[in-house]
């Protein structure tokens, strides 16, 4: 099934998203998304039970029609086969099996985790997702989880790449989940993402609460695409001096090179969706 326009299917898409932040004791899910032209991705969490969650974001090719079509159908499967019943490996066999009997092959990349509350651990599979989710530690340097593990979903039952790994928590640690077009909004360029633009606005938030944390993630990437628009950068008060600063100022101040990109491509727009997963009770 396809919508009759854009405006039906991203109607779809916004409808999918959880409804509120998700809470485990001490820690905090929250999510958003903000639709910039492209109707392309989507993320869930939602409670498994036993102190358990699911946490996932995918991609999803094709035009934003058929696009959201996808993502209605995909969306029902995955609360169905990932439901807390399976191992997490297990959960992304059955959804892709599933999925491919019901809906034929497809373009969808996604991340797939289940997080224990309880042990503080999180199991995770990437089915080809791009974009690898950043954990930042409390008391160490932030860094990547797999990128780019994996098969895509919904190419092919036979030879699947899946890989379940798991990683413990600590007090204060968080996790954040992440779209191409947030990845695309700080590094217009294309030369590299600078992990240190995210976690210095995480740094900043540390012990706020996860809604807080995305909608200061949020403000930063908004104000780095405003400063990067304007027509002539020079406008802006010291703006020159941050940006020959090799401090983290330039997670929210673009580059001369940057600001002249993006004003370049800024026709393309993608959607900007994260996930956050952290314990504001812990402050550092």
């Amino acid at each position: 099934m396809t919508w009759p326009d854009e405006d039906a299917a991203r109607q779809v898409q916004m409808s999918l998203l959880p409804p509120s932040t998700l809470s485990l004791g001490s820690w905090e899910v929250a999510g958003r998304l903000v639709p910039m032209g492209e109707c392309e991705c989507l993320f869930d969490y939602y409670p498994l039970g036993h102190g358990c969650c699911a946490l996932s974001i995918a991609w999803f090719g094709g035009t934003a029609m058929t696009a959201a079509s996808l993502m209605r159908d995909v969306h029902s499967l995955q609360r169905i086969h990932c439901n807390g019943s399976w191992a997490t490996l297990e959960s992304m066999k059955r959804l892709n099996e599933h999925g491919l009997r019901a809906l034929g092959k497809q373009e969808i990349t996604m991340f797939y985790a289940e997080f224990d509350s309880k042990h503080r651990v999180l199991y995770y599979c990437s089915g080809g997702y791009g974009i690898p989710p950043l954990l930042r530690r409390r008391d160490d340097l932030p860094r990547w989880l797999i990128k780019g593990g994996g098969s895509s979903m919904l190419h092919s039952v036979q030879n699947v790449n899946f890989t379940e790994v798991q990683v413990s928590l600590g007090a204060g640690d968080s996790l954040l989940l992440y779209s191409h077009g947030l990845a695309r909004a700080l590094d217009p360029c294309g030369m590299g993402f600078e992990v240190e633009r995210l976690d210095a606005i995480c740094q900043r938030c540390a012990g706020a609460a996860s809604s807080e944390v995305v909608a200061a993630i949020f403000e930063g990437v908004q104000s780095f695409r405003d400063h990067a628009l304007l027509d002539s950068i020079e406008d802006l008060p010291g703006m020159i001096e941050m940006m020959q600063s090799p401090g983290r100022l330039r997670d929210v101040v673009p580059s001369r090179t940057e600001a002249w990109s993006l004003r370049k491509r800024c026709a393309r727009r993608d959607d900007v969706a994260l996930v956050f997963l952290g314990q504001p009770s812990v402050q550092e």
